[in-house]
Order: structure tokens, then sequence, then C-alpha cells
């Protein structure tokens, strides 16, 4: 639990995190939309024609009383802690790419021959979502990322994202 004399985060905020040179993300999470994340993460993407996990990766997750206490082992002053509550997770991931906003930006020529791929797979994931009982909620080129080198493409951000009443 959050101790009410330190700040909390709020839900889905990210920090960068460098470690040897590797760009890591620390996302904060409600359990809610960290379960939505975690079920689409582990779908089995071979059979929708997906040679990888177009999905923002889950390398690992702490629940708050765990975090909190990784917190509390850094030593830091108290005005420079966060704890997280309850119902929060701290989820580390890595950066796999750019979003397709910021290749756009940077490039503008390359973006022209990858721009039909681009939204073949924002509806193709989107639709894959669906069938699964999952809404995004904001399946954008902000939320897409793609691999310069390698070109693959990847969905992220599951901030908002809600199991069909379906489902």
């Amino acid at each position: 639990m959050g101790r009410s004399d330190g700040h909390s985060y709020p839900n889905n905020s990210d920090v960068l995190y460098l470690v040897n040179d590797k760009k890591y993300i620390i996302k904060v999470y409600s359990k809610n939309f960290f379960s939505i994340w975690m079920k689409v993460f582990k779908l089995d993407w071979r059979k929708y024609g997906f040679d990888y996990v177009p999905v923002e990766p889950v390398l690992r997750y702490f629940d708050s009383v765990k975090a909190n206490k990784i917190v509390e082992n850094l030593n830091l002053d108290e005005n420079e802690i966060y704890y997280l509550k309850g119902d929060q997770l701290l989820v580390y991931t890595k950066i796999v790419g750019i979003s397709v906003a910021d290749f756009i930006h940077f490039y503008p020529h390359e973006y022209i021959d990858e721009k039909e791929r681009i939204h073949n797979f924002a509806n193709k994931i989107n639709n894959i979502l669906l069938m699964n009982g999952i809404n995004h909620n904001d399946i954008a080129y902000r939320n897409i990322c793609i691999n310069v080198e390698t070109r693959k493409l990847f969905l992220i951000d599951f901030g908002i994202s809600k199991f069909l009443k379906d489902n």
C-alpha cells in the first residue's frame, strides 16, 4: 500500500530507465489494465500470421508491496519517493522502436513505403483484439511503434483498454 506521507504515482505513468546502454521503461499500471496487457501479450500470435509478438513486451512486474520495498531501499530523500497504491503494479518493459508518429516526422520518405503496411497492421491488430474480447481504445500512430532497423511493428500502451462486456 502507498504510504500516506509519500507521493503516489498516477496509473499508466512511464519512466525511462537506462541499464548498460539498454533502454527500458518502467510503467505504473493498475491491475485491471495490466491484466488486459498480459492477455494480449500471451496470445498465440503465430495463428494470426505473426512470427513475433507484436505487442510491447512485459519483462518483469512487481506488486505494490514489493515495488515499495524496492523504492525504500534506494535511500532517496523523502520528497523524491513515490509509493504505489495497493491496486498498482510496477512493470518493466523495453523500447521496441519509435512511434509511427515520430517515424513520419523523422523518416517521411520511408513512411511513404510503409504507410499501407502500417495501416493494415492497425486494422489487423484491432480485429484480433476484438476477436479476443479486448478493445484497446487508442490505436493511433503514437501507440504503434516501428523498429527502424527490422521494420517490425508493435502495439503499445494499454492504459485505457477494456475487456468487452461478453468477456
